[in-house]
């Protein structure tokens, strides 16, 4: 068979590794927004590691020089984040990922103005306990838009994305909230974490669909390109709207490993900027830069392995080393 007549079925032409991109990219409208959601996502989790190393919030919830409760504020978020885990999927395959990313994102405006509003403790451990079980969301969310809208030779970048977003907030994020609570104040730093909440709400309305044929401006030819990229690898398009992955002794696998690679990110987030503010007294300035260091290398990664994964079309082999 020609090169030709590989480039005008994208199922052969996928097979040999030569499949045609279409014109037209609003697919790339999904790998935007995952990197907007976990962009923000990441900024709402991460504040409370700062602030605990501001005394002018420990005074005002009354946690100053209390460790144990104010480990509690990270707990709450985490702990509601674990369990909501294990059930969201199929939930979310249910009522469908716009409407669960757009409710989301304006529920996380909120939460971060109650804080703002109210120096309680208890509300403080409420809306941490909340946003860990809405932000849960987030990664299946992502994944189940992605699986929809790229052949799987794309999945690498598009999955890469949201990664993305993710070290890049805490990389940003971290100096960014040292500066705002060292020149504003720690209320202002919710407040400006509400605001951008909001906007990623209105590119969800504008840039997301659940399905590929609900898209008003997407291509015939693009259509056709992703669903025989998918086809072409025995993908089923099928949501999982049942729990029986429990069953599964590869997820339970995935799900400690993933939770012993959690233990130490979390961990390093939450323990280092106090450890350098309040340890070594550094400036908010130096406590912000030093933070974000282990984020600009994991950018930097990301940002050369995966499209090295979609080139040669292996994941396994890339993570396995690690």
């Amino acid at each position: 068979m020609s090169h030709g007549a590989a480039s005008a079925n994208p199922e052969v032409g996928l097979q040999r590794g030569v499949l045609q991109k279409p014109s037209g990219n609003v697919r790339y409208g999904i790998w935007l927004m995952s990197f907007l959601t976990f962009f923000v996502a990441y900024l709402d989790r991460a504040n409370v590691s700062v602030l605990i190393a501001d005394r002018h919030y420990t005074q005002a919830l009354g946690i100053t020089g209390d460790k144990s409760v104010q480990g509690l504020l990270m707990t709450a978020f985490l702990l509601f984040y674990g369990l909501a885990s294990f059930f969201i999927g199929p939930i979310i395959d249910r009522i469908g990922p716009r409407k669960v990313l757009t409710y989301n994102l304006i529920f996380w405006a909120v939460l971060m103005l109650v804080m703002a509003a109210y120096a309680s403790l208890y509300v403080h451990l409420a809306c941490r306990g909340l946003l860990g079980l809405t932000e849960a969301m987030a990664a299946p969310v992502c994944s189940k838009l992605i699986h929809t809208w790229f052949p799987v030779r794309e999945r690498s970048k598009a999955n890469g994305a949201w990664f993305v977003g993710l070290q890049l907030s805490l990389l940003i994020g971290i100096p960014l909230v040292t500066w705002l609570v060292a020149s504003f104040g720690w209320r202002i730093s919710f407040v400006s974490l509400a605001v951008m909440n909001v906007i990623p709400v209105f590119a969800c309305l504008v840039l997301v669909y659940d399905t590929i044929a609900q898209h008003p401006r997407i291509s015939k030819e693009e259509m056709e390109y992703i669903e025989s990229g998918k086809a072409a690898h025995g993908q089923s398009l099928a949501g999982v709207t049942s729990y029986r992955f429990l069953q599964k002794r590869v997820f339970w696998l995935a799900a400690i490993v993933y939770s012993m690679n959690l233990a130490g990110f979390w961990g390093l987030m939450s323990w280092l900027p106090t450890y350098l503010r309040i340890t070594h007294g550094f400036s908010w300035g130096l406590t912000g830069s030093l933070s974000a260091l282990p984020y600009m290398v994991n950018t930097v990664c990301l940002l050369i392995f995966t499209p090295l994964m979609d080139k040669y079309n292996s994941r396994a082999g890339f993570t396995s080393p690690a």
